[in-house]
Order: structure tokens, then C-alpha cells, then sequence
């Protein structure tokens, strides 16, 4: 019975999934612990780990994008705190009682000096949201805070901009000596590899028969079948999710080996 490579879909994995399928194959071929001395195909496994390397620097730099949202996000919900503390001395302004009205008017000094603060850029916005908490700890303010009651709102501002440095300072070190990747032309590459490794593969294993070619083979349809399966189920979930009737998919093309 001629050995060959389980078919599957390339074409329907996602860039990650597809990285995901070449390193999990590397890394349970190198759990074996082979030895061969095979340099043609020691050089083809090299070739496909360094094309692989490649496009996951690039799908971290996807990620590491991805998180300029998370930066917004968290700019959105700091000023939504900062909002949220300049309205909460509002209820006192036509206050009666002496000490309420007092602090009123000290807290609304002061956040007046602090009104247009969201709409600067981010380190400048950070740099007064600073300066505003630590006038509030103050005790010049401190007691006019607790007169009126506005602690959790100082509280929930300085936990939105602790949280806005953490993913801004997490964002400046992703930054440092990034390259920019193209993710569909390192995944072309990757595949261009990864299918001529295959081919090499699958043909020794037929022709020469030896224990190590049929194990790397074994190792490869392992993985495929894996992904395979995925997929089936992945696309019985979509067909089970359409309504209208359609015609139904030829076999053949879930055996496409399109990458």
C-alpha cells in the first residue's frame, strides 16, 4: 500500500492555525528524537523552521496591533472615570450646610483647572490626571473629598489610569525594534517549504521503506488528521447554522490542498 500525505484543506486554516499545524508538527517530530543522516532532509526541516519562526514574529506583530484598541479602550474608560469625578460634586452646588459648600467650591476650582484634560494627547493627559490625584491627597483637598463623598470616584480614576499606563507602557515596548511583517506572503513561503519537506517525505517513505520516513510520515498525518477533523466540524457547525438551502459542497474540495 503506497504511503502518502493526509489530504486537508490548507486553504481553510487561518494564518495562526496554519503556523500552529507546521510547529506542532517540528515539535513532535523533534519529541521522537530522531537520527538520520539524511542532510537533504535535515536542510528542508531547517528551511521550514526558520520560514516558521518568520510568520510567528508576524502574527505576534498582528497581536501586538491589535492592542493599539486595547490603548483606546483604555483612554476611553479613564476619561469616562475623569467624567464621572468632575460630575460627582455637582449635587452640592446650591448645597446649604457650610462645609459641603465650601468643599464645593475648592473641588470645583480646582477641577476647572483640569476641565480640558481628555482632549489632550495621551502622555499629556496622563501627566495632569496625575497631578490632579495628587493634589486630591493633599490636606488642602483630602477633607473636602471626604465631606463629600467622592472617594470611590478618585478611587475608580486612579485604577483607569493604572490601568491606561499598563497597556501604554506595554504598547512602547512592542514598539522598540519591530519589523514590519506580511503575514500572507511569510505564510506562502512557510507553505512553499512545508509542502516540498512533505513531498520528500512521502516519497522516501514509499520508496525506501525505513523505519525513519515512515515515522516522520506517521507523525505528519497525525497532525493533519487533526486539522482535518476541525475542519469537518468546523464546517458541519456553519452548514447547520444556514437556513436557505444550498447545493452541497463536491468532496474534492475538502481535500484540497490549496495553501
Amino acid at each position: 500500500m503506497l504511503k502518502d500525505v493526509q489530504k486537508l484543506n490548507y486553504g481553510m486554516l487561518h494564518h495562526a492555525e496554519y503556523a500552529q499545524l507546521v510547529a506542532r508538527f517540528v515539535e513532535e517530530y523533534e519529541a521522537t528524537k530522531p537520527k538520520t543522516a539524511d542532510e537533504d532532509f535535515k536542510r528542508l526541516l531547517a528551511d521550514v523552521k526558520t520560514k516558521l519562526t518568520a510568520m510567528q514574529n508576524a502574527l505576534e506583530q498582528v497581536v501586538a496591533s491589535e492592542k493599539s484598541e486595547a490603548l483606546s479602550q483604555a483612554d476611553t474608560e479613564r476619561d469616562a472615570s475623569l467624567k464621572a469625578l468632575f460630575d460627582s460634586i455637582r449635587p452640592y452646588r446650591f448645597a446649604r450646610q457650610i462645609a459641603e459648600k465650601d468643599a464645593y467650591n475648592a473641588l470645583n476650582l480646582l477641577f476647572k483647572q483640569y476641565r480640558n484634560t481628555a482632549g489632550k494627547g495621551y502622555e499629556e493627559e496622563t501627566s495632569l490626571i496625575n497631578s490632579l490625584l495628587a493634589k486630591l491627597k493633599t490636606p488642602e483637598y483630602q477633607p473636602d473629598v471626604t465631606t463629600l463623598g467622592i472617594t470611590k470616584f478618585v478611587t475608580n480614576l486612579t485604577e483607569s489610569q493604572t490601568q491606561f499606563n499598563k497597556v501604554f507602557t506595554d504598547r512602547i515596548k512592542e514598539r522598540r525594534g519591530r519589523v514590519k511583517y506580511d503575514v500572507k506572503t511569510l505564510r506562502q513561503a512557510l507553505a512553499q517549504d512545508y509542502r516540498l519537506l512533505l513531498a520528500y517525505t512521502a516519497i522516501h517513505a514509499q520508496v525506501k521503506k525505513t523505519e525513519f520516513y515512515t515515522q516522520t510520515l506517521t507523525i505528519i498525518n497525525g497532525v493533519h488528521k487533526y486539522y482535518a477533523d476541525n475542519l469537518a466540524r468546523r464546517k458541519g457547525k456553519s452548514k447547520a447554522n444556514v437556513t436557505d438551502k444550498k447545493p452541497a459542497t463536491p468532496t474534492s474540495e475538502a481535500t484540497s490542498t490549496t495553501v
